[in-house]
């Protein structure tokens, strides 16, 4: 068996992914139940686009060996290459209930996450919003430089459709965040926020919001008040919020100052991605972080 996990182990690391399945079913053949080499084949089925096969694989490993967080690991990032970003999510959670706090899963489901909201209708919506306000403002620009009134009326006619996609944009958003579940809700907030896409909060990120929230606080108050706000919700110690200590956070604020928590969630994404900050308005795009790595081991 080994002979043909370690042959498995060199084509999956020569990116020979049809050769590496081989030399791994193979070894199968002599011990079916080997958890590491089923781990193994399912990431090249993985890397080979064979992500039914991948599954039913990753689901073996899990039956055997439900402590092995790869198993849990090549599920997700399975689901994930098939676009089922809601199965993958799910699929890294069972793994982080057997496994709590393994780095893998919980970059796998940050991964996830951020490609569930990226795709989302309500993303899709944010961004056309902005490029039509970009655009309305330009005709207003050139209407006030026309120099002929058939100019100028062509431009302003121009500048109110731009306008009037920028509001239907704007409704579809809040539609469309009517109709999350509170989880679907939080991480899209949480990805607003997150700037570096690494899958967490830390107090410099939510300090800038505090600031742009309260501007007479100084970037030393804001800071401090991040501290101890982060410090109040870290659960697990690591000085920073990751979605789920968030979610937590966002759920004792609503119950604090009596708001409805849809409404108060539907609140700030809206704020955040169509207020301005001074100059410029703040970027709701989501950097797509990379999935879960495989590897050959």
């Amino acid at each position: 068996m080994s002979q043909f996990k370690e042959k498995g182990n060199a084509a999956f690391k020569a990116e020979q992914w049809d050769k590496a399945i081989l030399y791994y079913s193979e070894s199968l053949e002599i011990d079916p139940e080997s958890h590491i080499v089923l781990s193994n084949r399912a990431a090249s089925y993985i890397k080979s686009g064979q992500y039914d096969l991948a599954l039913v694989d990753a689901d073996a490993v899990i039956k055997l060996k439900p402590e092995y967080h790869k198993g849990h690991g090549r599920k997700g990032a399975a689901y994930h290459a098939m676009l089922c970003y809601n199965e993958a999510i799910e699929a890294y959670k069972d793994g982080l209930e057997c496994c709590p706090n393994e780095e893998h899963l919980l970059l796998g489901l940050a991964a996830s996450k951020r490609a569930r909201v990226v795709t989302s209708k309500a993303n899709h919506a944010a961004e056309i919003g902005h490029r039509s306000k970009r655009h309305y403002r330009h005709k207003r620009h050139e209407a006030k430089r026309a120099t002929t009134v058939s100019a100028f009326c062509k431009r302003t006619r121009e500048e109110v459709q731009g306008q009037i996609q920028a509001l239907q944009a704007q409704l579809t958003l809040l539609n469309e965040l009517a109709g999350m579940t509170d989880e679907e809700k939080s991480d899209y907030l949480f990805n607003l926020i997150d700037k570096d896409g690494n899958g967490y909060i830390d107090a410099s990120e939510l300090a800038a919001i505090l600031r742009k929230r309260n501007a007479e606080l100084t970037f030393g108050e804001s800071i401090i008040k991040a501290v101890r706000l982060v410090t109040a919700y870290d659960v697990d110690g690591d000085s920073r919020l990751d979605t789920e200590e968030f979610l937590t956070f966002l759920q004792s604020v609503t119950k604090e100052i009596q708001a409805d928590f849809h409404e108060f969630i539907e609140f700030l994404v809206f704020k955040l991605i169509y207020e301005k900050d001074e100059s410029q308005e703040l970027d709701c795009k989501v950097n797509q972080a990379d999935g879960d790595a495989l590897d050959a081991s």
